[in-house]
Order: structure tokens, then sequence, then C-alpha cells
């Protein structure tokens, strides 16, 4: 399966020298979670254009509250061409029901058990409304995040 994980753009994102300061670790971690099976992609629109006919089975969207409006439009145009899409993060944890009228799933809660198992399911034939976490995830033996998948030229990473 092609999937594609996606942080929306923020307007207010602090660029020096058209560099964000640092990438956020949710898109290679997720990455890292998902199955060596699939087919992984990763687009921080903060740095990259978005492209809508990009081949991909699955669009996952991660979301801040300042970026949920973001998150919802191409949730919304991705679900127009067909896509499967899946909603997680702050806003939808807290906005679950909102967030449902823009996905075919919402992850509430941390993901590192439900992202798995999500995928499972969509394999299955089958992929539940909404995916809650019940516990705390155990950091302990967690891959390390994909930040391959980054373009790290385009951060500006203090070492």
């Amino acid at each position: 399966m092609k999937i594609l994980i996606i942080q929306p753009y923020h307007k207010s994102n602090v660029k020096t020298r058209g560099r964000i300061y640092m990438s956020q670790l949710t898109l290679p971690l997720m990455a890292a979670l998902t199955p060596s099976k699939h087919q992984v992609s990763v687009i921080d629109e903060n740095v990259e254009p978005l492209d809508f006919n990009v081949d991909a089975d699955l669009i996952s969207i991660t979301a801040l509250t300042p970026t949920a409006p973001r998150a919802y439009e191409i949730a919304d145009e991705f679900r127009r061409r067909g896509k499967k899409v899946v909603l997680g993060g702050v806003h939808p944890s807290l906005m679950a029901e909102e967030a449902a009228a823009h996905a075919d799933a919402v992850v509430v809660g941390e993901s590192e058990d439900s992202w798995p198992q999500l995928l499972a399911d969509l394999e299955d034939g089958g992929m539940q409304s909404r995916y809650l976490a019940e516990v705390k995830p155990d950091l302990v033996g967690l891959p390390m995040p994909r930040r391959d998948l980054m373009k790290e030229d385009a951060y500006l990473n203090i070492p």
C-alpha cells in the first residue's frame, strides 16, 4: 500500500533564511511505525508543496488546532478524489466529531499502537471510523524516526 503522511502548512511557523527552525517528529515517527511492506512518503507543507495528484492509497494528516482548517481542506480534496483519509494529532483527538466529517477514520490520542492496527484493518478490507488509544504508549523500543524521508536541508537544525 502507498501511504502519504502530511503536515499541513501553518502561516506562523518561524523561518530564518527561508528555513523553518526544526522539523517536527510526527511525520518521521509515523513513517517509522509503518510496516516496511508499505511504501511511505511524507510531505511537510511548511517546506514543500503538496501535489493532490500523488499516487497514494491512504492519506494520513496530522493536525494541531492552528492547522486544522488547512488539514480539513486537504482531507476534503483527497476524499473528493476517491482517496482514503485518516486524521490524527492534537486537534482531531480533542475534536473527534468535527474531524470525522472530513475523514474516513480519526485517530484519537497517541498513535503508536493504533496506527499499525488501522493499517492492518485497511489491508483486511475495512477500517474503523475511530481508533482510540486507551493506554499511553511504551516509549521503550519505539523505532527511530525516519528522518531520511524529510527534506532536512529545508530546516535550520541546531547542533
